[in-house]
């Protein structure tokens, strides 16, 4: 997948703190600066637009007086929304205890129950054209799938490996984790004869796709280096045909996937 290193980020923190006693064995975890807090996490999505280069053939008005390209073109061509703002595209990030519990979880029962939950509302999907994955027709509901893209960098206490087990033996440290994706695939559900545009909506959570992501006792914080909603490219497809790079999750995509939408806001 390709690293969008230049995005703007936007720090989502999830704070796990707690200390825990096994046995007669004590467990001493390490500091790193973190707020109090840092969820939910909300975000407008919108329509990504390809980045106006050197060949700019306008100017914008002030403060920002910069170069710009006239007209937008869009980063995907599969997947596209009405310019009238009949639908709405938005994401949710919370973290949660899966016993019913407040964060921090139980961590006397020694089972992982912290998760996040992740609720992305999506509507009014459409097709730009037609002979292209999930498209019939130009204008026609999207029913194809897309898939939902984080980048994280990860400063946690969950280092080295072994700290898992709660043992205590190596103790548990503080490091930053080289930075990583985190991708999972949806389908969109066509909605005629009904209202225009696809429903690409879903419910889930980190740990449904990738077990383990979040744990009690790591005091997470994940920067979210950007996050965006990738169309399937023109070969229709997230996975690698050779067997050893089928890998969706945690990566998923053959290269040919743009961005159709990406966290942001709209003033209307």
């Amino acid at each position: 997948m390709r690293f969008f290193a230049r995005r703007r980020r936007v720090v989502l923190w999830m704070t796990l703190a707690a200390a825990l006693a096994v046995g007669s064995v004590g467990t001493a975890f390490a500091t790193h600066a973190r707020p109090g807090g840092g969820t939910p996490w909300r975000s407008p999505l919108v329509v990504a637009y390809q980045a106006c280069g050197v060949l700019s053939n306008a100017t914008h008005i002030g403060p920002y007086g910069s170069p710009s390209c006239s007209p937008p073109v869009q980063e995907s061509p599969l997947m596209t929304t009405s310019s009238t703002g009949a639908g709405s595209g938005s994401v949710r990030l919370d973290i949660v205890c899966t016993d019913g519990g407040t964060p921090p979880c139980n961590q006397a029962d020694a089972i992982d129950s912290e998760d996040a939950t992740l609720q992305i509302s999506n509507t009014d999907v459409s097709c730009p054209g037609s002979g292209t994955p999930g498209c019939t027709a130009a204008g026609a509901d999207y029913g194809g799938k897309y898939a939902v893209d984080f980048h994280v960098r990860l400063t946690d206490h969950a280092n080295p490996a072994l700290c898992a087990s709660g043992t205590g033996a190596p103790p548990c440290t503080t490091a930053t984790v080289q930075d990583f994706a985190i991708t999972f695939v949806s389908q969109c559900a066509t909605n005629a004869p009904g209202p225009p545009g696809s429903n690409c909506s879903t419910n889930t959570s980190l740990d449904t796709w990738m077990p383990g992501t979040v744990r009690e006792l790591q005091r997470g914080s994940f920067e979210l280096l950007s996050f965006q909603i990738l169309d399937p490219g023109p070969d229709g497809t997230y996975e690698s045909t050779v067997p050893t790079e089928i890998n969706c999750p945690p990566t998923c995509g053959t290269g040919d996937e743009k961005p159709y939408q990406r966290a942001g806001w709209f003033a209307p």
